[in-house]
């Protein structure tokens, strides 16, 4: 990471904090259930345990393949030509709780299909697709060597109802929103660059279902990235936003007043009450 990529990472979270609200703050009743059902939920389901396993394997997994990268993966790999598959493991999955966070709102939000931009390894599908064996589920990589991986790791969680597509997103994404369904529920963590994330986003945009939700991953990679989902947030078919700094959630869902709830966990501000409006 360069001096000038830390500095900018230091100063978006000193802003989002800043200007972070907890659950006491948050007036909207929708709002208020989803923190309740999803952000704020600390169960832990026995797939979990099964799923952590499945990363630890990868964490060890010694396995050299091709780098095939078609948007801005992580800064680490752009120089080399074969990358470790631990390596990957240990810089580009989803963390723990960023997965908990997809199975609980798939539980809240019972999707019908589910499609994710950036499927890596497999853990963060896995933990979505768990959520519900009766989704419809594609996950889209780039890289053919990583997407057998991430079969693997969905076979042995038992998870069978995920169709993996490989190649460029730009190719790949028109051609299965042509066939599939309306879209519930889109996870969006690869090409982290402003004009590509703003394209995928108006690619889907037709094809949304109007209760769908949308996940940006790593919405303060870069200032591009933080760019575009500033653009997002102001999109006149945007319903409301929600930044959790990990991630932005987007919501469709008509009759949602517009407005972008920046939250916070309540243990990081502890005196974020609600009371007399603070």
């Amino acid at each position: 990471m360069t001096l000038g990529l830390l500095v900018y990472k230091i100063k978006s979270w000193l802003l989002y904090y800043w200007r972070a609200s907890t659950k006491f703050n948050i007036q909207s009743p929708f709002f208020t259930e989803f923190v309740r059902e999803v952000m704020d939920v600390d169960k832990e389901y026995y797939i979990f345990d099964q799923i952590e396993q499945s990363r630890k394997k990868l964490l060890l997994d010694n396995t050299d393949i091709p780098r095939v990268d078609f948007g801005a993966g992580s800064q680490k790999f752009r120089k080399k030509e074969n990358v470790l598959i631990k390596d990957i493991a240990a810089n580009s999955l989803s963390s723990k709780k960023q997965c908990r966070m997809l199975f609980n709102l798939v539980i809240w939000h019972k999707p019908k299909t589910i499609i994710e931009l950036g499927t890596s390894l497999g853990i963060s599908t896995t933990y979505l697709a768990a959520g519900s064996k009766n989704i419809m589920m594609t996950g889209f990589e780039g890289n053919p060597f990583i997407a057998e991986k991430a079969s693997g790791v969905l076979n042995e969680n038992g998870i069978k109802h995920v169709n993996i597509v490989t190649g460029p997103f730009i190719e790949t994404l028109p051609l299965l929103l042509k066939t599939n369904p309306k879209i519930d529920l889109a996870y969006i963590d690869g090409h982290h660059e402003e004009m590509a994330t703003l394209s995928y986003f108006e690619m889907i945009l037709p094809y949304l279902s109007d209760q769908s939700i949308i996940i940006f991953d790593d919405i303060y990679w870069s200032q591009g990235m933080e760019n575009a989902w500033k653009k997002i947030c102001n999109h006149k078919s945007v319903s409301a936003t929600f930044d959790c700094f990990d991630m932005g959630i987007v919501f469709m869902r008509p009759g949602l007043t517009k407005e972008n709830i920046t939250y916070i966990p309540y243990r990081f501000k502890p005196w974020k009450t609600g009371l007399f409006g603070r």
